[in-house]
């Protein structure tokens, strides 16, 4: 399973072959349109789902 792969099995409720790793901070414009948060440092106050906190 290649990284595309992982990260649509998860989005789609499947189970990965490993752990997925997003990596939101590539491109500002992603956590923008999915959290309508500009600065990647509040992003990651506000979602338990960074690793960075």
């Amino acid at each position: 399973m290649n990284s595309y792969e992982r990260a649509v099995a998860v989005l789609s409720g499947e189970i990965p072959d490993r752990v997925p790793i997003f990596e939101a901070l590539v491109d500002p414009a992603v956590t923008r349109q999915m959290t309508e948060i500009d600065n990647y440092a509040e992003f990651c106050e506000s979602t338990p789902l960074c690793i960075f906190h």
